[in-house]
């Protein structure tokens, strides 16, 4: 399921409209095999908890809880890398990560050296892009002129670090770590 925000929209309104329809659809999908009687788990992980994933997990979890009778659901940091991870090994029901991070995981590419063939990608829940900012009086104007500076992209576990990794063209063993 993709979403494309309507101009008069703005992302915090559309965010929650889209993650409350494919949240209950989510959920439709994974109680439909759970007896009426026994309560299910529903395990979410996210973003780290300063992030824009954190909230928006905690929050349909929320949704799950008081919507849907029957469930028990808790959400957890995580990354775009280890989340798919989480899920392909049953840790988790549910992840955040980014459409590029999923195929990577699931195609055994990039940051994972095996096939992580337990996950599907069903949703787009707002544009995700890399934005760098360096300061105006910088003389920095493009990656290639990052150097040999100190550079800290993130954790190797978030999908932020493998974005940064691709946009600047520069393979982590040769980042210094700031």
């Amino acid at each position: 399921m993709l979403w494309r925000q309507k101009k008069s929209e703005n992302v915090k309104g559309s965010v929650i409209k889209t993650t409350s329809t494919i949240s209950f659809a989510v959920l439709a999908l994974l109680m439909a095999g759970t007896a009426a009687s026994a309560e299910s788990v529903v395990r979410m992980v996210s973003g780290p908890s300063g992030g824009s994933w954190y909230p928006y997990s905690a929050k349909m979890t929320q949704m799950f809880d008081k919507q849907i009778s029957g469930i028990n659901s808790a959400t957890g940091p995580g990354g775009g890398v280890g989340n798919v991870r989480d899920v392909n090994k049953n840790n988790a029901e549910l992840g955040w990560t980014f459409g590029n991070t999923a195929y990577d995981g699931y195609n055994a590419r990039g940051k994972f050296k095996k096939a992580n063939t337990n996950i599907r990608f069903f949703a787009n829940l707002y544009p995700g892009i890399l934005q760098t900012a360096v300061p105006a009086k910088s003389k920095i104007m493009s990656y290639a002129d990052l150097g040999a500076k100190r550079l800290s992209p993130g954790k190797l576990t978030f999908s932020g670090n493998i974005a940064f990794e691709k946009a600047a063209g520069i393979l982590q063993d040769q980042l210094r770590r700031g």
